[in-house]
């Protein structure tokens, strides 16, 4: 089974290298870590909202949130696009601060935003379209059609994902490139997805072994959250670029 082999494949790329793992994601997640901190002190924002949930109040401050975010997904990113190449160009770090590829983040981080715009903009027109097409007791129909609207955009995501590592390894491939190299894979991709959530929901059952347990728990928690379950998901993405679009034999 194609779809469980490659979530193995992203799972023993991850073990096998976690020296590098460990080079690669440290200052990222320091500079993230020490960012947030910084952001909940001077916005008075929550610990919750800083590592756990994006759960906010009505007093919880907006340009906090935004700093947040823009922190987040800088450090996020950052770490996605070193990774990426280090599996795919075999750029192993050097040093202690590891390079910032600003050129690819940056391109990676507007693609992201341009996959948010998309649903965000379906989502819209959708409601639009039934407010205006439906009336009364038929809107009922409105909230289940979000549902399924979300879910026909994350199958069609899921096909196009692996224009991000191609996007931090320089190859441009574009939308149509990436729906071009996943052609008649769409239940593989989806059963890999759906794989590694498994996985990652085991391995989160394990994190909340800790629970209770003063400072390690959070420490366990920000380890799995910011290290181990983002760096499983791109692995993940990193090994379907390998398989899609530069044919490489899983071994």
């Amino acid at each position: 089974m194609l779809s469980w082999e490659i979530v193995k494949h992203a799972i023993f790329v991850v073990v096998t290298h976690w020296k590098q793992a460990l080079q690669l994601v440290g200052v990222p997640v320091l500079l993230g870590v020490i960012g947030r901190v910084l952001i909940g002190f001077l916005f008075g924002l929550s610990p919750n909202i800083l590592f756990f949930d994006w759960a906010v109040t009505p007093d919880t401050s907006l340009p906090g949130l935004f700093l947040l975010f823009i922190v987040t997904m800088l450090s996020s990113v950052w770490i996605a696009v070193l990774w990426h190449r280090f599996i795919l160009l075999e750029e192993y770090p050097s040093g202690f601060i590891p390079a910032f590829p600003s050129t690819h983040v940056l391109a990676y981080i507007l693609q992201i935003l341009l996959f948010g715009g998309f649903l965000v903009a379906a989502v819209l027109v959708y409601t639009f379209v039934g407010h205006v097409l439906f009336s009364g007791g038929s809107r009922i129909f409105l909230r289940p059609g979000v549902f399924v609207l979300m879910l026909v955009f994350l199958v069609l995501l899921a096909r196009v994902l692996i224009v991000l590592p191609a996007i931090a390894v320089g190859n441009y491939l574009g939308l149509r490139g990436a729906w071009s190299a996943t052609s008649g894979r769409t239940l593989t991709i989806i059963g890999a997805f759906f794989i590694l959530a498994i996985v990652q929901v085991l391995v989160q059952a394990v994190a909340h072994v800790f629970a209770g347990v003063p400072v390690l728990s959070v420490i366990v928690t920000m380890i799995v959250g910011l290290v181990i379950i983002p760096l499983l998901n791109v692995s993940l993405l990193t090994v379907m670029y390998g398989v899609f679009v530069e044919e490489r034999e899983i071994g």
